[in-house]
């Protein structure tokens, strides 16, 4: 038989459990109607603790990307609009997917929850799927993105022309 190698990753997995549980708890009181925020500073240090845990883990970038793809595909998209507007990609709005899914009349409980399920979907799948089916399962993502984006779009130029 040949010889296996074995990394001991309990080191990793303990502080994923204790930064996971932390979030958990932390989500409890952030859930709408938000009692404490996160912050940038806060969703920074998560985001920078998720890419550690994954590269110490040897996670795989399309599982890390198929976990977090929406809110990827959100900034990439947000970002790109302001560029091509000529704004300053650094000055925020309130055009991020989660205020248009407010704007198209989604209660925020509802956006949120339509994004959990979203993501947890898609990270979810990617634990169980090979590497043809995570490429895939982008590729399904990114339509779905394009999709909702459109969908948003689609609306609010229908709205605008009632109300002109």
């Amino acid at each position: 038989m040949g010889e296996y190698h074995v990394v001991d990753q309990t080191t990793v997995a303990t502080l994923a459990i204790i930064v996971s549980s932390m979030c958990l708890a932390f989500w409890i009181f952030d859930f709408h109607p938000a009692k404490i925020l996160l912050g940038d500073t806060g969703s920074m240090l998560i985001g920078f603790l998720l890419a550690v845990f994954a590269i110490f883990a040897g996670g795989k970038v399309a599982t890390a990307f198929l976990v977090l793809g929406f809110p990827i595909l959100d900034a990439f998209w947000v970002i790109t609009r302001r560029i091509v507007k000529g704004q300053s990609p650094m000055k925020g709005d309130l055009k991020h997917l989660h205020h248009r899914l407010l704007e198209v009349g989604l209660s925020e409980r509802k956006a949120l929850i339509l994004i959990y399920l979203l993501c947890a979907f898609f990270g979810g799948s990617a634990i169980f799927l090979g590497t043809t089916g995570k490429l895939y399962l982008i590729i399904v993502m990114g339509l779905l993105m394009v999709i909702m984006a459109s969908m948003i779009v689609f609306y609010g130029l229908k709205n605008l022309s009632k109300s002109g």
